[in-house]
């Protein structure tokens, strides 16, 4: 072998190794451990009321005589009302937190009731609350009455809330969890007229702008269901095109990103860029770690420092700690009232205790979906003791829209054509 050709080799092999390395470095910073670069959130610093990103997914209101409305978002675009008055009105969310919190500051009792009980409950003028992922029953009930109240942390998850307001059920909430079909009934001393109030508001509001009416199945098959149906003739579907938040080619952007991330250790950041595209930046031995690919998808990765002492936080403080860190860095998607938190699971990494915690958001009242990354939300961050070590988000902005109308078939004509399909699973 001459020489130059032993040169051309070693230049080859040296290449080879630096892009191995650099992609193990990528795919071992998520669960290495090391000194973090980033200061952590204090609790008492984070301004956030977390309230706002347990937002339901969907809002359920019965108006009487068996006739529902639901909706995936605040009626009626609410943020685009300028008058305050009208807003607050109709704002189902803040309207029920209201309520939730006045009640749950008072002396409450707490009962585990049947299937039926729970089903019974829905059949009045209420509004229920269903929530895109499971909540600790004992957090939601100290988040929603502010700290006021300490309840048993073994309370069941919920995923739904019930507020009845007829006069023999008006002094009761009603806690579930659907998947699992366990129900608490809360025994308390307030009464739920602002909700019969908030009702009122939505049918005079609905009588105005429309809203789509909903049945139980069970009133148009002979099945003991209560699944909502709806009841039109044609709906305008919005045609929504999108484009991503981040766009990997517009480096002003990227390294605007970059510098907000990494702040005054910027200048001894290195930028590394693939050949897909992707752009990474790389902080000290990958201590931090930034990465933006093509698909404007982004991933923030910082090491936990194992000379800190392990703090565990719960599941308020954690869900505080995640909610701050997506208001400072880029922030919530649309506004913070279409944001809601979608799934979240407790996680040991190193025996050191936290949580994941998924977010998602609506575009133009209807919950976005981003395919390949599942249901658990465009926004995914994970809290380890009080240090956001992993932040992956996928975002979708509007670029234009425009309204098709869909002519939707009778709900008895497609009962009829899947009958036996839906008897067998009923």
């Amino acid at each position: 072998m001459n020489k130059e050709h032993f040169k051309t080799v070693l230049i080859v092999l040296l290449f080879v190794v630096s892009v191995t390395l650099t992609q193990q470095l990528w795919i071992v910073l998520p669960i290495g451990e090391s000194v973090s670069s980033q200061k952590p959130l204090e609790i008492n610093d984070i301004n956030i009321d977390i309230a706002d990103i347990l937002s339901p997914q969907s809002f359920v209101i019965n108006f009487g005589g068996g006739n529902h409305t639901v909706f995936f978002a605040e009626p009626y675009e609410i943020w685009n009302i300028t008058k305050s008055e009208e807003k607050e009105k109709i704002w189902i969310w803040k309207n029920s937190r209201k309520v939730l919190k006045e009640y749950f500051s008072g002396d409450i009792e707490i009962e585990v009731i049947d299937e039926e009980k729970w089903l019974s409950a829905n059949k009045f003028k209420s509004i229920r609350l269903d929530f895109a992922s499971e909540i600790p029953g004992s957090s939601f009930i100290e988040i929603l009455s502010a700290g006021m109240k300490d309840i048993d942390n073994t309370l069941i998850d919920i995923d739904s809330v019930l507020i009845p307001t007829i006069d023999t059920d008006q002094n009761n909430i009603y806690l579930g969890n659907t998947r699992d079909k366990v129900y608490l009934r809360i025994k308390g001393n307030r009464n739920n007229n602002h909700i019969l109030e908030l009702i009122g508001n939505l049918d005079v509001m609905g009588i105005e702008k429309g809203y789509i009416s909903y049945y139980p199945l069970k009133d148009y098959i002979s099945v003991n269901s209560d699944v909502l149906t709806p009841i039109f003739e044609s709906v305008s579907v919005p045609i929504i095109k999108t484009s991503n938040e981040i766009d990997v080619n517009d480096k002003t952007q990227v390294k605007s990103l970059a510098n907000k991330f990494f702040g005054e250790n910027f200048d001894f950041v290195k930028e590394i860029k693939e050949a897909n595209g992707t752009i990474i930046y790389m902080y000290g031995y990958g201590e931090k770690a930034l990465k933006v690919n093509a698909d404007g998808l982004l991933e923030h990765i910082e090491q936990r420092d194992n000379q800190k002492p392990s703090i565990n936080l719960g599941f308020t403080d954690s869900l505080k700690i995640a909610g701050g860190f997506v208001k400072e860095y880029i922030g919530w998607p649309v506004n913070g009232e279409n944001a809601y938190l979608s799934h979240y699971e407790e996680i040991d990494k190193e025996n050191r205790k936290g949580y994941r915690f998924g977010f998602n958001y609506r575009l133009k009242g209807l919950p976005v979906m981003v395919p390949n990354l599942g249901q658990n939300g465009s926004i995914e961050v994970e809290v380890i003791g009080d240090q956001v070590t992993y932040y992956k988000r996928i975002i979708k902005r509007t670029e234009t829209e425009e309204e098709v109308d869909k002519t939707i078939p009778f709900v008895i004509e497609i009962l009829d054509k899947n009958f036996n399909i839906i008897k067998l699973i009923i």
